[in-house]
């Protein structure tokens, strides 16, 4: 039954594509509709398969029957035939082998005069669930863990579904390859990950990483979990930051922080005088980050203050800080944010609470108000202004909540002026990637394409990559991704499996799935694809398009076409001859073609993809590439036919071979004569894809470069060294008539070390040596007795005790390079500005004499190597050098010398360019001129003039005004009637040299007449000499006051000898009879360079400290290695001793009095620490 079956289907095939398409118009018969060629039904949905006769019949002379498999379908109430003649069923039935919808189609029309004529067929498939990939997860791991050191930790994982025992298979991958398995971890019988015990010593070994459950059913399928990543608790011993001593006027605010190394994320919580912090005080609060807030600073607030964080194990304590309370004051001083640095940025999740704090001191306390960047929010924000201290707190943030958040602290001093302070918070609310619209599973005939959707969207936009049967998916020409699609240009029989999707971002990932099941019947099928494919006569609409047949009784051929630079949408037609001309295409287009043959035992392979261009403006045709060949790791060679003259529609007045890294969209490009049909491009990048073309141009132009749309060849240059697998570096040693010597290095460290190396030698897929164990501290071996005179393969293989550790070395060995008189393949590759790189190759266990100079010099330095490569340091900047390598042999006589390469340095940075002057063109104008640097070091291509007012010389230069030019002038406006001081510098590609010496210039008030006399600012030189001694005498008087003052402001303030108290500003008080004097510290501007202690408000003052926080300041259980660098400013008043005591070891701690220790002997401060003294009466 199922070869009569067969057999009827085949000849209906025939039939089909042949007597009765030859005849339709013969018989009278056609078709307006017909059923596509496959179709996807669900089970238990409608389905409708689309047919009706075409042309003109008087009614009830054409009749509409369905054939399955060659035999009438049975219609009942389910499957029936619309009057249209489409056949429907009203729900599709799939039960194998009882019964099933699924089956080859076709309509049939049929005459009164008893002709008929046969459709298409059209496969009807059925699928369970559109969304069924055939493997599911019924648990997958979570997506973070915590484990603790020497406990037992289990990653959960579990198949769903119903599957027969035994075909669905389940291991385990960390951070992409798969889990070592012992007695320690082991996979349960359910499928999950058990760890007896956690290990974590790194960096040697360690159980942290990224864990994948990974699922493999018995027909080769296979599906990855989601991503869970395993961390290992630590507990830092101690806290790397600590509170520090602080005093502070009543009434101010104080910020205390501490910080400690730890995962997960510990609790923070605060002890005074080794008490708890009272519950009922809303003026203390502690942030996330573990700082503590006092509001409204009370005497009852004195006392000594600890950090305290505990785990399951220990309870660990800062080291403490003595918090002063003294009276107010009552004098002003201008608000001053008690954190650092003025702009912060900060990432937090989405659904996260998003807090960020503001602190201030002064007199009077400062009010603190909040706003954002885009005023969305001003409104709520205008109910946060708060006295002291102002946490904004976002709860369940969202990607609208990013904005840029201003604190503003003001406060008024006597004469009602405003002072202010700001901090700016850069917020990113990160949202973890959502998939929008994905795809769903299909069933393709092969060579048709694919289109795999998967759009997603996050906050910072996801990036992708998709997976294979839990393999990263290899892109190339055929399956190419774009943006959020994977496109399989056409399908071949080893492309179906289950696809995976996986976005990721910094704030999380998310998955998708879908199946790609091939047409059955097609995968025994062995038919060789359409070949020579050929553009014949082109037209700027049309493309004349023929191959030949490659497999015999071809009854069709599937044509399809796209654009090579949109990939989609592919137009397909079907044809019975071996040509066919494309029309309604655009001019100056390139367009990709392939074919696949169809016979009556199915469809072959899809042929190779050819590019035409349509004719137009510019050239029309490019040239046939014929071989891309690697000549070594950084170079290839290039061949391919030249154009003829009947080819071209315009004449060829050029070529170039362009190239670039597969997958990007940058070309570059070297110009050949048009009379040649070859060229070397060198300075490529070993380990790379890379896509060759040649392009030919005409008067017009050449064609545009927009990516795709070259008839391109693919290369992939060599390692150097295989690190992706051969984890053994072997090195010839030396080399002798019938013996070998090498040895071997490990260039990649296993958690194993190796118990033993095994040693062969293979020659054709022969061993003819080996295999031979050696110890594990072997690194070298000779293989004695051997033929050298061909080829062959040595392997290094390291075991251990549970076998092949997955550590090999393999090296081919030719005896062509041993015995070669002169080096060969010798590539420079310029690596900097001042060095290059020259590789080669030659006979091994010699020597070898490099030779280079500059072009055009004389010159000749020589180096000496015995490795087949060599670093060349101490060459000048953009300069070309020639290069030769010669051989030693043993005899010390030198070898040929018949290659040489030459090669460019890189650009550097130019010298400072000379001469620079100014020319005053009106009152407020004038130009800039100088010479170029003495050494360019490469091609200048801007200079970049700074200039500021003699006022404003001592600012960072980056600070000054800037104005960039292309030439060796700039005229500049604007200038106003003062001193000024310039300078200059160049840039090349690689970057801005040094500036020029400054130059200082006085613009003049000027009337018109004096416009045109830029010398005229020498003339007044004498007018202002005696100006200049005038003022000079009154500055000698002037400093000699200001000296006698200090001199008796520092004796008053050595004789007064009570503590200075501060809140944290640099600012401290010294009360003496009838004086009160105010001295600013300059650690309020300076914080000292020995000191790495925090400042008097826990917070950083330097610039180091900007950057990226998350969610605040820095959190506990974040690594903060660059608090090594920080300087923060010391309070002066708790300066601690070399004992680590207090340098006031009589006060009794919290019941001090609040106006300092009497007994307590502060060192008086030093000249140098004083930057401003000021002396006010009491009243």
């Amino acid at each position: 039954m199922a070869s009569r079956t067969l057999l009827h289907c085949l000849l209906c095939t025939i039939a089909t594509l042949g007597f009765a398409r030859a005849n339709e118009n013969d018989i009278g018969l056609s078709f307006a509709r017909e059923p596509p060629k496959l179709v996807i039904g669900y089970k238990g949905k409608p389905l409708v398969l689309a047919c009706a006769p075409g042309g003109s019949h008087p009614e009830g002379s054409v009749s509409v029957s369905w054939m399955v498999n060659g035999e009438p379908v049975v219609l009942s109430d389910r499957v029936s035939v619309q009057p249209t003649g489409s056949l429907s069923f009203k729900e599709i039935k799939h039960d194998p082998p009882q019964h099933s919808d699924e089956g080859n189609y076709q309509c049939k029309l049929t005459s009164s005069d008893g002709l008929f004529l046969l459709s298409e067929i059209s496969s009807v498939r059925v699928a369970a669930d559109e969304n069924d990939i055939g493997l599911s997860f019924a648990r997958e791991p979570p997506k973070l863990v915590i484990g603790y050191k020497g406990k037992p930790l289990v990653l959960a994982c579990a198949p769903g579904g119903s599957h027969p025992e035994g075909s669905v298979s389940v291991s385990w991958l960390v951070n992409g390859e798969p889990v070592v398995l012992s007695d320690r971890v082991f996979i349960h019988t359910t499928g999950s990950l058990s760890f007896r015990e956690i290990e974590h010593d790194p960096p040697q070994h360690s159980d942290e990483g990224n864990y994948q459950c990974k699922l493999r059913s018995s027909d080769g399928l296979s599906l990855l979990s989601k991503t869970s990543s395993v961390r290992v608790a630590v507990f830092a011993a101690s806290f790397t930051q600590s509170p520090k001593n602080l005093s502070v006027e009543i009434g101010d605010t104080v910020r205390l922080s501490c910080h400690i190394e730890a995962v997960p994320t510990p609790n923070i919580f605060w002890r005074r005088d080794n008490k708890t912090l009272p519950n009922h005080e809303s003026r203390y609060s502690v942030l996330r980050s573990g700082v503590l807030l006092i509001d409204a600073v009370r005497e009852s607030d004195a006392g000594v203050y600890h950090c305290i964080t505990n785990n399951k194990k220990v309870r660990i304590a800062s080291e403490g800080a003595y918090l002063e309370v003294v009276p107010a004051s009552q004098r002003f001083r201008p608000a001053r944010m008690l954190s650092e640095p003025e702009t912060v940025d900060i990432k937090v999740l989405a659904n996260e609470t998003l807090s960020l704090e503001c602190e201030a001191s002064g007199y009077p306390v400062p009010l603190l108000r909040w706003s954002s960047l885009s005023g969305s929010k001003e409104e709520s924000l205008e109910k946060q202004s708060r006295l002291g201290s102002n946490v904004l707190a976002i709860p369940n943030s969202m990607e609208r909540d990013s904005d840029v958040y201003t604190c503003e602290a003001t406060n008024v001093d006597s004469e009602n002026n405003k002072h202010h302070a700001l901090i700016r918070y850069n917020v990113s609310v990160q949202v973890p990637p959502i998939i929008k619209r994905k795809s769903k599973s299909v069933i393709r005939i092969v060579g048709t394409p694919i289109n795999f959707k998967c759009d997603m969207v996050g906050v910072p936009t996801p990036k992708i990559s998709w997976y294979k049967n839990g393999t990263l998916v290899d892109t190339n020409e055929r399956v190419v991704q774009d943006g959020w699609h994977l496109i399989i240009r056409n399908s071949l029989i080893d492309d179906a499996g289950i696809y995976q999707c996986r976005g990721w971002n910094d704030a999380g990932e998310a998955w998708a799935a879908f199946r790609l099941v091939e047409e059955p019947g097609v995968k025994d099928v062995a038919i060789d694809p359409p070949t020579d494919l050929k553009c014949g006569f082109v037209t700027t609409s049309s493309i004349d398009f023929s191959w030949n047949a490659s497999a015999k009784n071809i009854l069709a051929y599937s044509l399809y076409y796209y654009e090579t630079a949109r990939l989609f949408p592919i137009n397909e037609v079907t044809v019975t001859a071996k040509s066919r001309i494309v029309e309604e295409l655009k001019p100056s287009t390139n367009y990709s073609f392939f074919l696949i043959g169809f016979t009556i035992g199915g469809a072959s392979n899809i042929s190779e993809i050819v590019t035409c261009r349509t004719a137009g403006g510019r050239s029309s045709i490019v040239p046939q590439v014929t071989l891309v060949q690697a000549t070594s790791p950084t170079s290839v060679t290039v061949f391919w036919k030249k154009l003829k003259s009947q080819e071209t529609l315009n004449k060829v007045i050029g070529q170039k071979v362009i190239y670039r890294v597969a997958g990007s969209h940058e070309f570059k490009e070297k110009n050949t004569p048009t009379d040649v049909n070859n060229a070397t491009i060198t300075g490529l990048t070993s380990g790379d894809l890379y896509e060759v073309c040649v392009i030919s141009g005409t008067k017009h132009g050449w064609p545009l470069a927009d990516g795709g749309t070259f008839n391109c060849q693919s290369v992939m240059m060599p390692e150097v060294i295989d690190t992706t697998q051969a984890t053994l570096e072997i090195k010839i040693v030396q080399v002798l008539k019938s013996a070998i010597k090498f040895r071997w290095a490990r260039t990649k460290k296993n958690r194993i070390e190796p118990s033993s190396y095994n040693i062969s030698a293979w020659r054709n897929g022969t061993v003819i040596f080996g295999p031979h164990n050696v110890g594990p501290l072997v690194t070298n071996y000779s293989i004695k007795d051997i033929d050298l005179r061909e080829p062959l393969t040595i392997q290094v293989r390291a075991l251990n005790v549970d076998g092949d550790s997955g550590e090999f070395g393999s090296f081919e060995f030719k005896p062509s390079l041993v015995h070669a008189e002169s080096v060969s393949d010798l590539e420079a590759v310029a690596m900097s500005s001042n060095s290059v790189k020259l590789t080669w190759e030659g006979r091994y266990g010699g020597l070898f004499r490099v030779s280079y100079k500059l072009l055009g010099s004389d010159d000749i330095i020589q180096i000496n190597s015995s490795e087949h490569s060599i670093f060349i340091t101490d060459l000048k900047p953009y300069s070309t050098y020639k290069f030769s390598v010669q051989s030693y042999y043993s005899n010390l006589n030198i070898g040929a010398s018949n290659q040489t390469v030459q090669c460019q340095t890189l650009e550097a940075v130019p010298e400072p360019p000379s001469e620079l002057n100014f020319t005053q063109s009106d009152s407020s104008s004038g130009k800039f001129a100088w010479s170029a640097p003495s050494e360019s070091n490469g091609q200048i291509r801007a200079y970049l003039v700074y200039y500021t007012s003699a006022e404003s010389a001592d600012q960072p230069l980056e600070q000054w005004l800037q104005a960039p030019t292309n030439q060796t002038w700039l005229q500049v406006s604007g200038l106003l009637p003062t001193s000024y001081v310039a300078t200059v510098n160049a840039s090349t590609s690689a970057g801005y040299g040094r500036a020029a010496d400054f130059f200082k210039f006085q613009m003049l008030s000027v009337d018109s007449s004096l416009a045109d006399e830029p010398t005229s600012l020498s003339s007044l030189r004498h007018d202002r000499l005696l100006l200049a001694i005038s003022c000079s005498a009154v500055f000698v008087f002037l400093l000699l006051g200001v000296v006698i003052a200090y001199r008796l402001a520092k004796a008053s303030r050595l004789r007064n000898h009570n503590i200075p108290h501060t809140n944290g500003n640099g600012l401290h008080h010294h009360h003496s009879e009838g004086i009160d004097m105010m001295v600013l510290s300059s650690s309020s501007n300076i914080p000292p360079a020995q000191t790495d202690h925090l400042d008097t408000k826990g917070w950083y003052p330097t610039p180091q400290a900007t950057g990226v926080h998350s969610n605040g300041r820095i959190p506990n259980g974040t690594s903060t290695p660059m608090l090594k660098h920080v300087h923060i400013t010391e309070n002066p008043r708790f300066l601690p001793r070399g004992d680590g005591k207090s340098a006031c070891p009589s006060c009794p701690g919290p019941g001090c009095n609040s106006r300092g220790c009497p007994s307590c002997q502060v060192e008086p401060l030093l000249a140098a620490d004083v930057t401003q003294v000021t002396v006010l009466a009491e009243d």
